[in-house]
């Protein structure tokens, strides 16, 4: 069984990403708005995979990423956004963030 979090601070977004995903076999689906949750709750739950929305305020999906990758090393991260990626490519690569993009 794989344990997903999914992380955005839109809850429209967050419940229609859990939604497309809910029927993949062996996976189990959380979903969280607070990004400040998010490692409170690595505490005492583990997942496997991050979804993480880039633009979140006041923490955003980069910096929530590195945050995560501090406490379990192992995670697989995996970053999206409504907006333009282009716009995050500098940061992405200062912080050596693997990009994956598809348009």
């Amino acid at each position: 069984m794989m344990n997903i979090l999914i992380i955005d601070d839109h809850p429209v977004v967050l419940d229609g990403t859990k939604t497309l995903l809910q029927d993949l076999a062996n996976v189990q689906i959380e979903t969280e708005q607070d990004c400040a949750a998010v490692l409170s709750r690595m505490d005492t739950d583990t997942f496997q995979l991050f979804l993480i929305d880039i633009n979140m305020k006041p923490i955003n999906g980069i910096q929530l990423s590195e945050m995560i990758k501090k406490k379990q090393a192992d995670a697989l991260i995996i970053l999206y956004t409504g907006y333009e990626l282009s716009d995050y490519y500098e940061l992405l690569i200062e912080k050596k963030l693997t990009v994956y993009y598809q348009s």
